[in-house]
């Protein structure tokens, strides 16, 4: 008698995600598995394959397996692989966040339980045919073939190191240790920006404002030690006339060193960075440019989040563990985004991964400087200004005000360029709308508006509005008119052959004095209508008609 036929366990989808992973690299978490464990014909073969060319130390791969499978006569209609193209459509079987581990427990178990089917088949065919002599033995051969084949590695020993929340409180910890101080910290810290943007010749004055112990970008405070810059996208031609263009003929610091080529960090890049590091105890900064250039490779098993953090997360623990500043420099997508960080050519993981991000990015008219991160208390964004013959970079101040200054200048000029022309053309000087201001500087209307208004609420404005909502430039006395033709040594010096106020001669009847007030009403602030008022000391002497006594 014989058990009842089932179907066997089976786990074809673990096992053709493995393939996948096989047609990447080798897989140690998964060395354990044999061909016997495979319900899959084909992943039998792979395996085997694989196990063939890890022992021959011949990287493990869709190429090399394919030669392999063709060499042991695997591949090919009626054998186990019909084609290579069928090994490498295993990658649809594979779900994120699989790893080699994962997948060899699913095999493993599903084998398990097949084999543990057989025996007991085997147990009760014995149980009921074999005569009593025969037993033993055959019970024997049943508790053999149930015992593990294969052993399978036990967990570590790996204990957690738990304290009370109170010894943390009791203990003194050192303060953050910065190489830039409020810039970069020790710990990793990732360095955005569009492709040509600035990025190498800003880290490149920066590595030299440390090595020299000197102020960096001219606003930040630095601590002097040694710098390991690795040069990826560079050569030594490139590197020299960058130095030479910032160094306007002084010298190098002796601690600024520079690499042009570096293993990935999987392929040994991170162990020699910390090889250098314990050989050079001065070194307290790493810059990485670029990132791409060192990253581990990528695995679809992952996932993308998964890929990103990985790519810094052994940055981070060797800059833990040598207590230095590593900072890894990448892209900015090309699309812009509200949030600066939301631009990162990368998925969130990159940026979780790391202790610390800046992104440098045009917007306003100027280049921000955008800090996030665990360590800094003042995260304002900071304007950068760059010198295109020094290459060298300076803050110069906060991002808000800065741009706020340089759109209070674009708007001023534009509304004198409107009243010269007008006056030209002998037309009114009506002033211009929002619109046609946000038209002429090639801005956002709304962003405009908001400009305008804040230009207004100034303590000593430069504009005014009138009644009909459109804007002027208030012409201050201490700088020269608009019209070209008037007395250099008054602003309201006219004749009656002169201009008017808005850019016509006076009209009949209409003295020079009069003249001479309404220009005084428009450049305190005033229309000639005293309702559009915007000087609190015009709009008394315009009520008690002492305008002209101011």
């Amino acid at each position: 008698m014989t058990t009842r036929e089932l179907p066997l366990p089976q786990d074809v989808d673990a096992e053709r995600s493995l393939v996948a992973l096989l047609c990447e690299d080798w897989q140690p978490d998964a060395s354990h598995i044999l061909p016997g464990h495979c319900y899959d014909p084909l992943a039998r073969a792979v395996v085997k394959c694989a196990r063939a060319l890890h022992a021959r130390a011949v990287p493990v791969n869709l190429e090399s397996l394919d030669g392999e499978l063709r060499a042991r006569d695997l591949i090919g209609e009626g054998k186990p692989v019909g084609s290579i193209a069928d090994v490498s459509e295993c990658a649809n079987h594979l779900a994120m966040n699989e790893t080699g581990a994962t997948l060899a427990a699913r095999i493993y178990t599903a084998w398990e339980r097949r084999k543990a089917i057989r025996a007991a088949a085997v147990l009760a065919d014995a149980a009921y045919n074999d005569n009593a002599a025969a037993w033993p033995s055959s019970r024997a051969r049943v508790v053999r073939a149930l015992s593990p084949s294969e052993p399978i590695a036990s967990p570590t020993s790996w204990q957690p190191d738990v304290q009370s929340m109170q010894t943390l409180m009791d203990r003194e910890l050192p303060a953050v240790k910065w190489s830039v101080k409020d810039l970069f910290p020790e710990g990793v810290t990732l360095l955005a920006a569009k492709a040509k943007k600035g990025k190498s010749t800003l880290m490149l004055h920066v590595s030299e404002s440390v090595a020299g112990g000197s102020l960096a970008l001219g606003h930040f405070e630095t601590e002097q030690s040694d710098v390991l810059y690795l040069a990826l996208e560079d050569n030594e031609r490139r590197l020299q006339k960058r130095l030479r263009q910032m160094m306007r003929g002084a010298s190098v610091p002796k601690g600024l060193h520079v690499a042009y080529e570096w293993p990935p960090l999987d392929q040994g890049g991170l162990d020699a960075l910390d090889t250098h590091l314990e050989a050079h105890p001065a070194v307290g900064m790493i810059v990485i440019d670029t990132l791409e250039h060192v990253r581990p490779k990528r695995r679809i098993s992952n996932g993308l989040y998964g890929d990103d953090y990985g790519a810094v997360r052994g940055l981070q623990q060797l800059a833990g563990k040598r207590q230095v500043t590593v900072v890894t420099i990448t892209h900015l997508r090309k699309s812009p985004a509200e949030d600066a960080f939301d631009e990162i050519n990368a998925s969130m993981g990159l940026l979780s991964g790391v202790d610390n991000a800046i992104v440098m990015r045009t917007a306003n008219g100027i280049m921000e400087l955008h800090r996030r991160g665990r360590d800094y208390e003042d995260d304002t964004v900071l304007a950068l200004k760059g010198d295109a013959k020094t290459l060298l970079w300076r803050v110069e101040g906060k991002a808000e005000e800065v741009s706020r200054s340089a759109a209070r200048k674009e708007i001023i000029a534009a509304l004198r360029a409107d009243a010269k022309r007008k006056r030209a053309a002998n037309k009114p000087e009506d002033g211009m709308s929002p619109k046609a201001i946000a038209l002429a500087l090639g801005k956002n209307d709304n962003t405009t508006r908001r400009l305008l208004q804040k230009l207004l609420d100034e303590k000593t404005p430069a504009i005014r509005a009138d009644g009909n909502g459109h804007y002027h430039a208030i012409e201050i006395e201490d700088e020269p008119p608009l019209d070209d033709d008037s007395d250099p040594d008054s602003v309201h010096a006219f004749t009656p052959e002169q201009k008017g106020v808005n850019g016509s001669r006076p009209a009949s009847g209409q003295a020079p004095e009069d003249v001479r007030s309404q220009r005084s009403r428009r450049s305190h602030g005033l229309a000639t209508d005293s309702r559009s008022a915007h000087c609190g000391r015009c709009r008394a002497a315009a009520a008690s008609g002492e305008l002209e006594a101011i």
